[in-house]
């Protein structure tokens, strides 16, 4: 049986986020203790830096950074980070425009029980983390535009017993998004529109489903990396792509999973790999060029079916077990 450990990308539980500080005005918020409401609001200022440090129950923190661009701040590249530990957490960051190199960077760390992250992002160049450990997470983030050349980057890492919910969304431009869950429920969304995509996914426990989407238009250049990993049972997966050029990987490794990859607009590659019992499989090419799929499927009772709607596409199926079904269609 195939096993995949998280990603080294992730960060340790509570790790305080801790990049370059910013140039302008630092404010830190520390409370200990029940029902703590903590606020801070940055506007009009640029390079600023805002922590906030709560224990207890009953947590809510929100910081805000945003400015209008006037001209007077052309380097303004914001830094906010939440730790929590608790139950009963929320906490909301929310950053807007950058233009600086070193841009926006947002981390939310939570523990305990009960946890809602939600980091959004204006355009620039932005870094948002979310680290939750708990009974049941909740952790959604939003990027806008990224400045051309630039990379935005989305890091989702979730553990505990109970469900685990991410949503990760960026549009135009270069985005990454690595999301981690380990628990018995989870729940993985991601949306990338525009152009060179990279997005992962790692799933452990059972009960978990994950879904990318990566749209990209002929104006925005090419480029769509897609990988998901799930390791346990009662699994479900859904790639869809449509880019210049594109490349989806699913690896399952349990029972009674089910794999989709739909990829559309020139070429492209599909691979999907599943270990273990009642598994299904099915690929789609429309409007493909120079495409390939590749499914290999081992245990009993398993279902591969592709479909080519486009040209100079090829597919490879293997199958080890009894009681298989493979289609093709051309």
């Amino acid at each position: 049986m195939t096993r995949y450990t998280h990603s080294l990308l992730l960060l340790p539980l509570l790790a305080i986020a801790t990049p370059a500080l910013a140039d302008g005005p630092t404010s830190t918020i520390t409370q200990h203790g029940l029902t703590n409401i903590a606020t801070i609001d940055q506007s009009d200022g640029a390079g600023v830096t805002a922590e906030i440090f709560q224990s207890g129950e009953n947590l809510a923190a929100t910081i805000t950074q945003f400015w209008e661009p006037t001209g007077y701040y052309p380097n303004v590249a914001n830094t906010a980070a939440v730790n929590q530990s608790g139950g009963l957490n929320s906490a909301t960051i929310d950053q807007a425009f950058s233009e600086d190199s070193d841009a926006n960077d947002a981390y939310i760390g939570q523990g305990w029980s009960t946890n809602v992250a939600t980091i959004e992002q204006g355009a620039g160049l932005n870094t948002a983390r979310i680290n939750q450990n708990s009974v049941s997470n909740l952790a959604t983030v939003s990027q806008k535009l990224s400045v051309p050349g630039g990379i935005n980057l989305i890091v989702i890492d979730q553990a505990g017993a109970g469900s685990n919910t991410a949503t990760a969304t960026q549009y135009l431009h270069a985005g990454t998004i690595h999301i981690v869950q380990d628990s018995s429920f989870s729940t993985a969304d991601v949306a990338q529109s525009a152009a060179d995509h990279d997005a992962q996914i790692r799933q452990y426990g059972a009960l978990q489903s994950a879904e990318i989407l990566q749209l990209a238009g002929d104006d925005f250049g090419d480029g769509a990396i897609s990988t998901i990993s799930q390791s346990g049972i009662g699994n479900s997966a859904v790639t869809t792509q449509t880019a210049t050029s594109y490349s989806s990987a699913i690896v399952q490794d349990g029972n009674a999973n089910e794999a989709t990859v739909t990829q559309h607009l020139e070429e492209g590659t599909s691979l999907i790999q599943q270990f273990g019992s009642n598994n299904s499989a099915s690929v789609s090419f429309e409007n493909a060029i120079f495409s390939d799929a590749s499914i290999r499927q081992e245990g009993e009772g398993h279902l591969a079916t592709f479909v080519n709607n486009s040209s100079f596409a090829d597919a490879f199926i293997s199958q080890y077990g009894t009681g298989h079904i493979a289609t093709v269609t051309q």
